[in-house]
C-alpha cells in the first residue's frame, strides 16, 4: 500500500499490517491488489474496516482479532481446496452437516463472518461482485420494497440502505447469529437498524409472498442448499413482476458450508432458466489466471454475479 493511501486508510492499514503479521505469505498478495485499486476502493474499504472495527468493539474484539478470524478463514479454506482438487467434491453434502459446523455454533459463525466481510475488500473478485452491486442499485428505478435473503456479512444491505432511502427492507436468514451481525453492521455504518425488518426464517417459506419484492438480493446462497432449483422457484415467486433479483453464486468453490457443486458458469445459467429467470447482465471472473478453456477441468473457483428478471408468464401472471 502507498504511503499515501495509508495515511487516509489507517483502520485498513491496522488491520493488513496484523493479517500480514501472522501470516506474511499475505503480504505479497494484498499488496499486488492494493497496487490496481482506485481512490473509490480505498473509500470503500476504509469505510467497511472502519464499521467492523466499531462493530467487533461492541463483542469485545480489536483489529488483531479480526485479523485472526481472517487468517483462520483462509487457513480452512486452503484445506477444503486443497480436498476438493482431490476428491472432485465438497467435504459437506447435506444442509445439516453445514448447519452443525457453523450455523449452529455462534462463536464460529461469528469469526466466519468477520473473516468473510474482510475478504470483501481483501480479495480482488470479492471486491469487484461489491462494486458491480453499487453499481447495479445506483442505476436501478428506487424499488418499493426490498428483500435480503441470507444477509451474511450484512455489507450489501449496508450498501442499498445507503442508496435507497425510502425503500422498505426486509432481511431474512436462518442464522440469528447472522442477523445479528447485519443489524451490527448497520448500527456501524451510522444507519437505523430498525429501518430493516429482521426475520430468522427458512427460505424456503416464502411462498406466501408472491410478488411482493421489486429488489432480491441473494449473495452467496444457492451453493449453500441441497436443492438450488426449488429455493429459487420459491425465492423468484417474491418478486414482482417488473421486479430483478442480484445474484452471487461460486463455482468449483469449497468452503466450511457450501454443499451444492456448480462446475461452470453455464450450469448457473441453466439454473435460472429452469427456476423461470432471464439474465439481464452477469459478470463472473475465475480466482486464478487460468485460460477460461481450462477452469473447468482445473476445478478453478469462479466467483458469479447477476442482475436476473422473471420471464413473462413464468407463473401464468
Amino acid at each position: 500500500m502507498s504511503l499515501a493511501y495509508m495515511e487516509t486508510t489507517p483502520t485498513l492499514t491496522k488491520i493488513i499490517e496484523a493479517i500480514t503479521a501472522a501470516n506474511p505469505l499475505q503480504r505479497k498478495r494484498i499488496g499486488a491488489f492494493l497496487s490496481q485499486q482506485d481512490p473509490l476502493y480505498f473509500e470503500q474499504a476504509e469505510a467497511i474496516s472502519r464499521a467492523l472495527v466499531n462493530l467487533g468493539a461492541t463483542q469485545s474484539l480489536g483489529p488483531d482479532d479480526l485479523a485472526v478470524a481472517y487468517n483462520e478463514m483462509l487457513r480452512e479454506m486452503l484445506r477444503l481446496q486443497i480436498d476438493f482438487r482431490k476428491t472432485g467434491r465438497y467435504r459437506d453434502s447435506s444442509f445439516n452437516e453445514a448447519a452443525q459446523n457453523i450455523y449452529q455454533n455462534p462463536n464460529r459463525m461469528l469469526r466466519y463472518m468477520l473473516g468473510l466481510a474482510l475478504s470483501q475488500v481483501l480479495w480482488a473478485n470479492h471486491y469487484k461482485i461489491y462494486r458491480f452491486f453499487g453499481e447495479v442499485i445506483g442505476r436501478t428505478p428506487v424499488p418499493g420494497r426490498y428483500l435480503e435473503i441470507g444477509a451474511g456479512h450484512g455489507l450489501y444491505l449496508a450498501a442499498a440502505m445507503e442508496q435507497l432511502p425510502d425503500a422498505e427492507f426486509s432481511v431474512l436468514d436462518i442464522s440469528q447469529t447472522a442477523l445479528d451481525f447485519t443489524g451490527g453492521v448497520l448500527q456501524a455504518f451510522g444507519l437505523d437498524r430498525a429501518r430493516a425488518t429482521m426475520i430468522c426464517d427458512d427460505a424456503f417459506n416464502l411462498d406466501q409472498a408472491f410478488g411482493a419484492y421489486d429488489l432480491v438480493t441473494m449473495g452467496e446462497v444457492l451453493e449453500h442448499v441441497e436443492s438450488p432449483k426449488e429455493l429459487l422457484t420459491v425465492v423468484g415467486r417474491a418478486v414482482s413482476s417488473n421486479g430483478r433479483m442480484f445474484i452471487t453464486t461460486c463455482a468449483n468453490c469449497p468452503a466450511v458450508d457450501h454443499i451444492y457443486l456448480f462446475h461452470n458458469v453455464a450450469d448457473i445459467r441453466d439454473l435460472f432458466q429452469a427456476a423461470g429467470f432471464e439474465v439481464e447482465e452477469e459478470r463472473f471472473w475465475a480466482a486464478e489466471p487460468v485460460p477460461e478453456e481450462d477452469w473447468e477441468r482445473d476445478k478453478v473457483t469462479i466467483n458469479y454475479a447477476a442482475v436476473i428478471r422473471p420471464v413473462k408468464n413464468r407463473y401464468g401472471d
